[in-house]
């Protein structure tokens, strides 16, 4: 057998380097820090209780300063875990979420009466039920159902939110009054609706009804309106309104600073930059030049790095990568306007790299084309770096590498 030598040689794979601080949510793995826990490397800070759902689909409270860290969400028939939900401060302004029975809930042409002690999608016995069958109104408009009132003026932006389940499939009206309208498709399973509208000047901030009176039994759980566009996590009342504080997480300037040296041998600010951030993010186009902010790394207004999502005037989640230094002024790296769409759940996978040379971006294997007008790179070794402080975002994973940069990292990191 003649064998044939071409002496060829394949290229060696490509080895991405290994970031310098590593934070895997869904993993409870941490590098970068002082130790190998979660406040080894983060401060956070959540003054009050705050909801998240477990792998059961229970509504569950993390306490003061707990981070959430288990929150799954409902995906293709199953409760798949997202990493740490962070949020901004919010109140629920129904003061009788879960006792429908409650003098301040009207009903919506008849109030159902109602059955207690119904297991509940916190793991209790919290649910209550009515059946459609037992309740009368306007003929076929609408039979028996719930209404809130505030007396809030028009042309508020609110969400309304509850949780439903029917002893089988029926198509129920939820709203936040009579002009925001929406169907809410009940099954047997439980399930969180939402509706988000401007106000009508009714002074009502929810309503829910059955139109067609068949006798099915509707088990209800969490009523919630809120001054938001997109529904955010549960807030339990009993008795008044309740606010949920602001989750705040940042990498300290100290941390920061113990990295850098180990990286990089030095304790000045290193030549690259590369910062990526991955998970889920629910949000509305309010038309706001920065609807979401993924990081922010500022030592004052004319020294940072961060991203963000733009959804001003035609983008609709247009995520931008931004440096500013004094003498170098504003250099920015930028995707298409439409790169994300408005929703619950987005996924996201964003990176960026920032040099005093260069800076350049990508979303979700997506590299954008690099801006190589920058003169000089903020130092930021005294100041801390913010993890999604602006917006509702579920964060799986964040790396940041010291020292290191380039478009081909940008798009594994992103893919």
């Amino acid at each position: 057998m003649l064998g044939l030598d071409l002496g060829i040689t394949a290229p060696p794979p490509r080895l991405r380097p290994v970031a310098h601080i590593i934070a895997e949510f869904l993993r409870a793995r941490y590098k970068g820090g002082v130790g190998p826990g979660f406040f080894d490397l983060f401060d956070f800070v959540a003054a009050g209780n705050r909801t998240y759902v477990n792998a059961l689909g229970h509504v569950m409270t993390a306490g003061i300063n707990a981070p959430r860290t288990g929150h799954h969400i409902y995906k293709d028939g199953a409760w798949v875990p997202v990493g740490l939900l962070l949020e901004p401060a919010g109140q629920n302004d129904i003061a009788w979420s879960e006792d429908f029975t409650n003098a301040s809930w009207s009903g919506y042409w008849q109030k159902p009466t109602f059955t207690t002690g119904i297991a509940s999608p916190d793991g209790g016995n919290n649910a209550m039920r009515w059946n459609a069958g037992a309740t009368v109104g306007s003929g076929t408009l609408a039979s028996g159902g719930l209404s809130y009132d505030t007396g809030i003026a028009a042309g508020v932006t609110l969400t309304a939110s509850v949780w439903l389940r029917a002893s089988a499939p029926i198509t129920l009206r939820l709203g936040v009054d009579d002009s925001s309208q929406s169907d809410a498709a009940v099954t047997t399973e439980w399930t969180r609706f939402s509706v988000a509208a401007v106000t009508d000047g009714s002074g009502r901030v929810f309503q829910l009804y059955d139109s067609t009176n068949p006798g099915i039994d509707i088990d209800i759980f969490g009523a919630q309106s809120e001054q938001s566009p997109v529904a955010t996590s549960y807030i339990k009342t009993e008795g008044t309104p309740l606010a949920r504080a602001k989750d705040s997480l940042e990498i300290s300037a100290s941390v920061l600073a113990a990295a850098i040296l180990a990286a990089t041998g030095s304790s000045a600010m290193p030549a690259a930059i590369s910062i990526a951030v991955e998970g889920h993010m629910s949000y509305a186009d309010t038309d706001q030049a920065e609807e979401v902010t993924f990081v922010d790394w500022k030592a004052s207004n004319l020294h940072y790095i961060r991203a963000y999502l733009d959804t001003a005037g035609n983008n609709t989640g247009q995520a931008i990568f931004i440096q500013r230094e004094a003498a170098s002024g504003v250099d920015v790296a930028f995707s298409v306007p439409n790169a994300y769409a408005p929703g619950v759940n987005v996924p996201f996978s964003v990176a960026s790299y920032h040099t005093a040379e260069s800076i350049n971006g990508a979303h979700d294997g997506t590299v954008l084309t690099a801006n190589l007008t920058p003169t000089a790179l903020a130092d930021l070794t005294l100041a801390p770096i913010q993890i999604a402080p602006k917006g509702i975002m579920t964060v799986k994973a964040l790396q940041m590498f010291l020292g290191v940069c380039g478009d081909d990292l940008l798009g594994e990191l992103t893919q």
